[in-house]
């Protein structure tokens, strides 16, 4: 049966990974999460290998709901039609790319509650933390969510009201 999403049907498994490598699962994961130290030289080759040949590749969502990580940060742009906007979330992009992580972008149209509609949709999505390129019309909103504990940065434009 088909889950409607291209690809999905013949997504290689973690079991499957550890079967054709002669490995447990919780090796194929210490090799994936980087703990090597715990892995000899051979059996960090074989793995790779298997990997590689098998084209695998993590299930994000099966990891952040395991790790309470998923590698994702959201992104607001208050207007990805500016110029200016568009070289901040390449910078954004790049810096994440670099770091492992998956940025999920989102414009607001410069419309202070598709801001906050925008966030929520982010934060529901389990992203690891959000980087706000804010309307300036949402400054009690984003210090409540810092406040709360959410992992957040403004880029470029400053809040009005102190507290973050």
């Amino acid at each position: 049966m088909s889950s409607g999403r291209p690809g999905r049907e013949n997504r290689v498994t973690i079991d499957q990974v550890a079967e054709q490598a002669g490995v447990s699962k919780t090796t194929i994961s210490r090799y994936l999460n980087g703990r090597y130290d715990a892995l000899s030289p051979e059996t960090r080759e074989r793995v790779k290998e298997v990997i590689e040949r098998l084209n695998y590749r993590p299930n994000r969502m099966a990891q952040g709901l395991k790790g309470r990580n998923t590698r994702m940060l959201g992104c607001l742009v208050s207007d990805i039609s500016s110029q200016f906007s568009a070289l901040i979330v390449k910078g954004i992009n790049s810096v994440c790319v670099s770091a492992g992580y998956q940025l999920l972008l989102v414009d607001s149209g410069d419309d202070p509650e598709r801001e906050r509609s925008a966030i929520r949709d982010l934060l529901e999505n389990q992203v690891d933390g959000l980087i706000v390129n804010t309307t300036g019309r949402n400054d009690e909103y984003l210090i409540s969510l810092h406040k709360s504990g959410v992992p957040l940065v403004l880029a470029d434009r400053c809040l009005s009201a102190p507290g973050l």
